[in-house]
């Protein structure tokens, strides 16, 4: 009780010093989104508007294209006369340009070997949203496939199918300025050309890509990757990541917008006894930043497939590719915290989730202010979450901006006997941890 006075008269004495608002008890995230069967969303700008597919498959040219913010869920209108059909891949942090991936179709008379291989060409295109403008990105065969794109729209990575071998291949390329190049790729000094290569991420400003080589297996040698970033179009090989002393073949998954962190995995090859091939073994996820890898750590399930936000300070991802492994569980990084489940992370700023199963961690805005998740509800539904990520657990109203609202939901949760108000995590509600919320109340939002 005493702990309890102690709180209120904080409060009623930041109020009494200037702060004349009146702001309703209880806590005003809105963590609960929305759960619609055959919604699915890939993408979330600053402003926290999401995007996505209103069915399941991604690539289907039948998907419509969806948008979600507070307002609900509407469908993204093109006067254009060109159907933006396959879902939104990827959006811009200001949520002009739109990546969107308008499915598979064959074209025999253009690339007679696509229906051989058993897959076609992929009609992805950029859509601006201010000018309701469309650019197709691959109108002929080879196809360029796009993955990523810079802020302004202008610069778009992938790779481009080339069907003229035996097999087909991968090349990374670039779209620029209404073209498709491939890019270049370094000399390995042992491996040679390489048999294939993938750009998977680009930075802010367009000036740098990450992306990947890789070689096929070959004198009784393992397959082989390498990392590549190309910085203004002139390509550089990662260093070697070692594994218990051992050189390791590593690819890269995502980028920092400032184009300075790349997170990827490395992992080693060991013969097979059943096929007398290899097999991967020794998997290690890290982020590459100032010329120096830091692991991970320990991945469940062994697989952590994300990106990035706030320049490269958040980590995201998810551990298995798996869409309906139900034991699946969303993952976030920081310095701070290392690799932990999605639901802890967010519990330390103050986010009640505790008890729930997040899945995934679908995206995060650039800014890192929103959090884009699939929850499992009752073991056997998925239900989407839009969630503001506060700036400090002190953030309870997760508007990054700790006022007199935030001392007031504490004072809630406080007397209500919530776990998180436990902030020093002793498991007693008492003076010490009214102290904790002061001093970070004080702190005001980082940065």
């Amino acid at each position: 009780m005493r702990s309890m006075l102690a709180l209120v008269m904080v409060a009623g004495s930041i109020a009494g010093a200037g702060h004349n608002v009146v702001v309703p008890l209880g806590d005003p995230q809105p963590q609960r989104w929305f759960g619609y069967g055959d919604i699915r969303f890939f993408a979330i700008d600053n402003a926290g508007v999401a995007y996505g597919a209103d069915i399941e498959a991604f690539r289907d040219p039948a998907a419509l294209p969806v948008r979600g913010d507070d307002t609900g869920i509407t469908v993204i209108p093109s006067s254009s006369g060109y159907s933006l059909g396959g879902g939104v891949a990827r959006v811009t942090p200001s949520g002009r340009f739109l990546l969107t991936a308008t499915g598979f179709q064959y074209e025999p008379d253009v690339c007679p070997q696509g229906e051989g291989f058993g897959f076609s060409t992929s009609r992805d295109l950029l859509f601006e949203i201010e000018t309701d403008d469309v650019t197709f990105f691959t109108p002929l065969c080879p196809s360029f496939t796009a993955l990523e794109l810079s802020n302004d729209g202008c610069v778009v990575v992938g790779d481009e199918d080339d069907f003229s071998g035996p097999t087909r291949t991968q090349h990374a390329a670039v779209w620029r300025d209404g073209l498709v190049s491939r890019l270049s790729l370094p000399a390995h000094a042992t491996r040679g050309d390489a048999d294939g290569s993938r750009a998977v991420d680009v930075s802010a400003d367009g000036t740098v890509i990450a992306g990947s080589s890789f070689w096929r297996e070959s004198n009784g040698s393992p397959p082989e990757a390498a990392v590549v970033l190309w910085i203004d179009g002139a390509p550089s090989l990662l260093p070697v990541f070692e594994i218990d002393g051992e050189a390791a073949s590593s690819t890269a998954y995502a980028l920092s917008s400032d184009g300075a962190s790349v997170l990827g995995a490395s992992w080693t090859y060991r013969p097979s006894l059943d096929t007398g091939g290899w097999v991967e073994s020794s998997l290690v996820y890290w982020i590459y930043r100032d010329g120096r890898f830091q692991s991970l750590g320990s991945v469940p399930g062994d697989e952590f497939v994300g990106g990035f936000a706030s320049n490269g300070a958040i980590a995201f991802g998810s551990t298995s590719l798996d869409w309906i492994d139900p034991e699946r569980r969303g993952l976030t990084w920081t310095s701070a915290t290392g690799l932990v489940d999605a639901v802890d992370y967010l519990a330390g700023l103050g986010v009640d989730l505790v008890g729930e199963h997040i899945l995934r961690v679908d995206a995060m805005s650039e800014s890192g202010h929103w959090m884009l998740v699939t929850l499992r509800v009752d073991d056997e539904l998925e239900q989407f979450a839009r969630i503001r990520v506060p700036c400090s657990p002190a953030d309870l109203t997760a508007d990054r901006a700790i006022a007199l609202d935030d001392l007031l939901a504490y004072a809630e949760r406080f007397a209500g006997g919530h776990p998180l108000a436990d902030l020093n995590a002793d498991g007693v509600l008492d003076l010490a941890d009214i102290v904790a919320f002061l001093t970070l109340y004080a702190d005001g939002c980082p940065g």
